[in-house]
């Protein structure tokens, strides 16, 4: 004779299967210790918030404004019915909120390039631009 009883199968799944796991627990995966891991990404979503003001703004040296000037060149032959001028408001515009937020600065130019096509991409979709 077994031991082993018979349950139901959806009583049994119930009471081993885990819970879906939520945004909360993958945003804090531990109580202890976890300013660790919630600032950075915390950071890093606010820096991505097109209507935040930074209040500290990155300084641009020359080095790195010859790249931003040379970002806005080739996204101004990807949308040319942008003007230069707004292209590189924008480019420049990315780089300072991405820049702000960082405190690993080796992926920034790549960053940027990212942020501003999306923003130009999302310029192009909105109606009256």
């Amino acid at each position: 004779m077994s031991r082993f009883t018979e349950e139901p199968a959806a009583a049994f799944t119930a009471q081993t299967m885990p819970s879906p796991v939520t945004a909360n627990d993958w945003i804090a995966p531990q109580r202890i210790g976890s300013a660790l891991v919630r600032r950075p990404l915390v950071a890093l979503i606010r820096s991505l918030d097109p209507d935040r003001d930074t209040t500290a703004p990155p300084v641009v040296t020359a080095a790195t404004a010859s790249e931003l000037d040379s970002i806005a060149t080739v996204m101004m032959s990807r949308f040319p019915e942008h003007s230069l001028t707004e292209v590189r408001d924008i480019v420049y515009d990315a780089y300072r909120r991405i820049a702000s937020a960082a405190r690993i600065t080796t992926h920034l130019i790549p960053l940027t390039v990212n942020r501003a096509r999306t923003i130009m991409m999302t310029k192009d979709r909105e109606p009256g631009t």
